[in-house]
């Protein structure tokens, strides 16, 4: 209200002035009214003539016409203070919009998580065509160890050997990093990880892609894989004879294997119970602790037979077959030496065999190849 009232003072005082003079000139007598000298008041000059008459014949310039307000809108300007800058009208309550290349980018950045995501669904499926498909035409593929294949024929030949080669074979992809260059290139960065094999230890790089926009479709131009060092422990490195947790046995009317192998408290070492009795080779019972030997670099085996016995043996693979050369001395304190090997023929399916057998630098027969099948948990044993 206070505002309204300074927006119309001005027009207040004319209007007062103007009612003023009428009723001046109303009440005089019209044949003896004369002019009136100017009267200075304050340096102001009032004029003797009737101002509004002036004003309608253009002696004095006219206001102008007052400009038509909305009533449910407030007042604004800088009336009763003239020094005071006009208010910056309010915008009401419009958003900040982000800038168009922003919107850009995000779209460009989902298209290309797409594609990745596409990329998994091929691989995993064992579709070589559909994983050729999202490289551009003469795209390079870089492997870790420098190995380069150009061009979408190659890529796609090459994933068709791998997944022929490793037929549950899986891989998943954890992406780091998105950038885009510009509107048509742009770089990708993150972690593969795959499993070859299932039940064995993944393996793990990183990977660097270059995306190309070719008609309005992100492609893979290049992409290069990068070893990761990364430090195993003790479970990791046991995880490839993991296959040989449970209860084994094999039997015969002249021989019997047993053997009940279990994880340790801690996880980093394999413990197995055995018992041999084999006609006219070998005849044992005992325990085995098989773990990581950090120094060597190889997976380490500790036995202790109940006789008082015991023996050290490295273990190196060749495929599915497993080589334990181990040596030692048996209860008597006389040297002893053997090779044994395990051969994996399925998931509930091995063999064993020793040979190269020696005591007191006498040698020892062979013992044969043995079947062993995977059994139920043997109470008691």
């Amino acid at each position: 209200m206070y505002d309204s009232i300074k927006t119309f003072r001005p027009l207040v005082i004319v209007c007062i002035l103007c009612t003023s003079w009428v009723c001046f000139a109303q009440v005089q007598d019209p044949s003896k009214a004369k002019s009136v000298p100017a009267v200075k008041n304050n340096d102001i000059v009032k004029p003797a003539v009737d101002p509004l008459k002036k004003a309608t014949e253009g002696g004095l310039p006219a206001a102008p016409p007052a400009k038509a307000t909305d009533p449910n809108k407030p007042l604004t300007g800088n009336i009763g203070n003239p020094k005071a800058p006009d208010a910056v009208p309010a915008k009401g309550n419009d958003q900040k919009k982000p800038p168009a290349n922003e919107e850009v980018a995000s779209s460009d950045e989902t298209a290309i998580r797409q594609s990745a995501d596409a990329f998994t669904a091929a691989y995993n499926a064992h579709q070589s065509k559909a994983v050729s498909e999202l490289f551009a035409l003469k795209a390079e593929v870089t492997d870790e160890n420098g190995n380069v294949i150009k061009g979408r024929e190659a890529i796609e030949k090459d994933f068709a050997q791998t997944f022929e080669k490793f037929p549950e074979t899986k891989l998943q992809l954890e992406i780091g990093s998105i950038r885009i260059l510009t509107p048509n290139i742009a770089v990708e960065e993150g972690i593969v990880r795959g499993q070859p094999i299932p039940g064995e230890g993944e393996s793990v790089s990183a990977y660097v892609a270059v995306h190309v926009k070719v008609e309005g479709r992100w492609l893979l131009a290049s992409v290069s894989d990068y070893a990761i060092p990364v430090e195993m422990t003790a479970n990791d490195h046991l995880q490839e004879l993991a296959w040989m947790v449970g209860d084994w046995i094999e039997e015969s009317p002249d021989s019997a294997v047993k053997s009940s192998v279990r994880w340790d408290e801690t996880g980093n070492y394999l413990i197995q119970d055995f018992v041999l009795h084999i006609a006219g080779a070998a005849n044992a019972s005992g325990s085995t602790r098989i773990g990581w030997d950090a120094l060597r670099g190889h997976l380490k085996s500790w036995t202790f037979n109940a006789d008082g016995g015991h023996s050290e043996g490295y273990w190196t693979r060749d495929g599915d077959s497993w080589t334990v050369k181990s040596h030692g001395s048996n209860a008597k304190g006389e040297a002893t030496s053997a090779t044994s090997v395990y051969r994996v023929l399925d998931g509930d399916t091995m063999t064993w065999r020793s040979y190269d057998r020696v005591v007191g630098g006498v040698p020892k027969g062979d013992v044969p190849e043995f079947i062993i099948k995977r059994h139920a948990p043997m109470p008691g044993f």
